[in-house]
């Protein structure tokens, strides 16, 4: 059985009561009335009586909600601190307790409950975008945005990347075909040799939207790194040449002497004879005897 759409549904906001409830001394409350239209025309109207804690349905108009709902129930409220402003004003549902800010009341009628108890979804989760929609979305978003915004440069990544796909998505060999037959006459349309040939717009490459002025700051996307000058080493000489991190060639080590690290690789730990940086060769079999020293 397919699910009830909340967009469906009457909806029972407890904004609509202000965040500045009766007193607990009120006992009397405070009287109100919740309509409902659609386009200009009015569907439901409700009558309720709040007091301090709850709101008390009282009837339902049946002039203009023909369901069957039943009236006269209390509606629990609830308040949580808040830290700017007075505190948040909370529904509590009448069937399972749990707290929500809205209230339903699905088209088969019933009482206002939460979406959970209805068994409600969103009509949103039905409906998939194309890419035509997903750009003029993205498009939208994109020209309200300030180019100091951090969602800026994200959101113009993904505008030129949909844009690709749109243009790459657009098959033109039909409208190629229409062309030709227009102009050439049918023959010539038919012709498959005609038709494969690349027109002038082959070589061209799709459009990759605005180009915009890269924003200030650290870029958002990891780019590759390129060395501008290459990295030339000296040939190791003995077996106790290492690579000095300082210098960023290779040195012959001062003292070496065998280490373990904390990884359980062997390796011979010296000194750079020109800057004195420590430095380290991993060997694969056991070093030569020499000065032994802690790891």
């Amino acid at each position: 059985m397919p699910k009830e759409w909340v967009e469906s549904c009457l909806i029972f906001d407890v904004l609509c009561f202000g965040y500045h409830l009766p007193s607990a001394d009120d006992y009397r409350g405070r009287y109100g009335r919740s309509d409902w239209f659609w386009h200009e025309r009015q569907i439901a109207a409700v009558s309720y009586r709040l007091v301090s804690d709850a709101v008390y349905i009282e009837r339902v108009d049946d002039h203009t909600w023909d369901r069957q709902t039943p009236f006269g129930y209390w509606i629990r409220l609830e308040r949580t601190p808040s830290r700017v402003g007075p505190a948040k004003v909370w529904f509590r549902c009448p069937s399972c307790g749990r707290r929500a800010r809205k209230l339903y009341l699905p088209p088969a009628g019933g009482r206002f409950l939460c979406r959970t108890c209805h068994d409600l979804t969103y009509a949103s989760r039905f409906h998939h975008p194309t890419l035509g929609e997903r750009y003029h979305k993205l498009e939208a978003e994109f020209q309200a945005m300030k180019p100091s915004s951090r969602k800026w440069y994200p959101t113009l990544v993904k505008l030129n990347r949909t844009l690709r796909q749109l243009s790459d998505s657009i098959d033109m060999s039909d409208y190629r075909r229409e062309l030709l037959a227009d102009v050439y006459g049918n023959e010539v349309a038919a012709d498959p040799s005609v038709q494969s040939a690349p027109g002038p717009e082959a070589d061209k490459k799709p459009p990759c939207g605005p180009t915009l002025p890269r924003p200030r700051g650290r870029p958002r996307s990891k780019r590759p790194y390129r060395r501008t000058t290459p990295l030339a080493l000296s040939t190791p000489q003995t077996s106790t040449t290492a690579y000095c991190p300082k210098c960023r060639d290779r040195r012959e080590m001062v003292d070496p002497y065998p280490v373990t690290f904390a990884n359980g690789r062997r390796a011979l730990q010296g000194h750079c004879p020109v800057c004195g940086t420590k430095m380290a060769r991993i060997v694969k079999q056991d070093p030569p005897p020499g000065k032994v020293g802690e790891s």
